[in-house]
């Protein structure tokens, strides 16, 4: 993707997933908080949120919860 689009491309471990702490409120609702505390901390405000599967589903929902973020699509349609 960074080649097709010249873009930095940032790869989130979602909580309760990978090495990320667990939680007991796995909620979209609860990762997108996540996003919304991580990305300002990484000055990636605006940008381009792409998502697959459950990503796309909280990519989805943050976009539609704040107009600073734009959802492009799921990840295998690009």
């Amino acid at each position: 993707m960074v080649q097709r689009t010249g873009r930095r491309v940032l790869t989130v471990d979602a909580r309760n997933h990978g090495d990320s702490p667990h939680s007991p409120d796995a909620s979209y609702e609860a990762m997108s908080q996540d996003l919304q505390g991580l990305l300002p901390q990484l000055g990636l405000v605006p940008c381009v949120l792409v998502g697959h599967s459950m990503g796309g589903k909280t990519a989805m929902l943050l976009a539609l919860q704040r107009v600073s973020y734009t959802y492009l699509g799921p990840l295998n349609a690009l």
